[in-house]
């Protein structure tokens, strides 16, 4: 029970260093393509990672019989 705490935690710490890294390479990117940086442009380049990580944690989690 205690190691599956701290396994939960990891995997929350991992998502969140992750996307970190991943959200001002993606503006950055998103930059170079044209797209200016704005609070709005951050705030949805946020919002996606957020979505995206989402579902795919939704789709790996949901076990098929």
């Amino acid at each position: 029970m205690f190691f599956l705490f701290f396994a939960k935690i990891r995997v929350f710490l991992c998502f969140f260093a992750l996307s970190i890294a991943v959200v001002p390479l993606l503006v950055f990117y998103l930059n170079l393509v044209g797209v200016k940086i704005s609070a709005l442009n951050s705030f949805l380049v946020v919002l996606g990672v957020v979505v995206v990580s989402g579902v795919i944690f939704l789709l790996k989690g949901r076990k098929s019989p």
